[in-house]
């Protein structure tokens, strides 16, 4: 873990990146990784179907695997945490697939989050319910190694 986090720092400090952030209180949730069969296919659907932007490359042409960092923001500086995309060059048993993970991303509007997951070709498991109204109205989507997104739109005024 000490080295993944060794190289997300040196990969955004070389970019410049470090220098210009903003004081962020701690602690702080700062990536979530996953594994991909498939980094293009999954940077595809994060990048077109979420509206995530890819921020750094931040494995070196040595390394085992290709990691790519994702935020909702192209500039690591600016608060919230960043999707890790990770795949093996040469997989061993287990690696490369889904494990079960959920993500929470929130958003302004699910249905419309969850149209535009399906409008870029991509799974929707669970619409918003119809005439939904509470404190968060939830959908469901899928990327393409099988992890479960969950859209969150959240209402304080329920």
């Amino acid at each position: 873990m000490r080295k993944v986090w060794g190289l997300a720092v040196a990969a955004l400090a070389s970019a410049g990146t470090l220098a210009r952030a903003a004081p962020v209180p701690l602690p702080s949730m700062m990536f979530t990784t996953i594994e991909v069969s498939d980094l293009p296919r999954a940077e595809a659907f994060y990048v077109n179907a979420l509206g995530m932007k890819k921020i750094a490359r931040i494995s070196k042409a040595t390394d085992s695997y290709v990691k790519d960092a994702l935020g909702f923001s192209d500039d690591p500086s600016m608060p919230g945490s960043m999707l890790l995309l990770i795949s093996h060059r040469e997989p061993k048993p287990g690696e490369n697939r889904a494990v079960g993970v959920m993500l929470g991303v929130r958003v302004a509007d699910a249905r419309a989050a969850a149209d535009q997951v399906r409008k870029a070709g991509y799974i929707v498991l669970r619409e918003p319910p119809v005439g939904a109204a509470g404190p968060q109205i939830i959908a469901l989507v899928q990327d393409p190694d099988g992890n479960r997104i969950e859209l969150v739109q959240l209402n304080p005024q329920h």
